[in-house]
């Protein structure tokens, strides 16, 4: 984690992990993370871990230093039983982290956009973030 802690998977081993990573060109990236957990209380404890593993500010992951802002509660926005997004800067490039609890699971969402890259164009994170959870959600998340 880029606080210094182990990371959550170490922790709480989950039952199943899928995910997907988008790439446009070289400048714009995003990556969902969908963890499902045996049961919701082990979820929500990983996701209360998780939050915890961003609340330092100024982190690394590796040897790269990173910049995390205060952690925002956007349950109202995305939907959920918890939600939390965060604004990261990584060597010149920005991004938001969106983290989900529903249930037994836990959804990542991270958009990165490389220094100078114009995404105006591309969805807002929060509702690309609101309309995958809602999708999982119904597909019985």
């Amino acid at each position: 984690m880029p606080c210094g802690q182990p990371a959550t998977f170490l922790q709480f081993p989950n039952v199943l992990r899928a995910g997907t990573n988008v790439v446009l060109g070289q400048s714009v990236q995003f990556q969902e993370a969908v963890n499902l957990y045996v049961d919701a209380a082990t979820a929500s404890a990983a996701y209360d871990y998780a939050v915890a593993g961003l609340a330092c500010g100024d982190g690394k992951i590796g040897s790269t230093a990173v910049t995390i802002s205060e952690p925002e509660d956007v349950t109202a926005t995305v939907g959920g039983d918890s939600a939390t997004t965060w604004t990261v800067g990584i060597e010149g490039e920005t991004g938001v982290l969106v983290s989900v609890l529903s249930g037994p699971l836990i959804i990542n969402f991270t958009f990165i956009a490389a220094a100078g890259a114009d995404s105006s164009a591309l969805p807002d994170p929060l509702e690309l973030a609101k309309a995958a959870t809602a999708k999982l959600i119904a597909a019985g998340g």
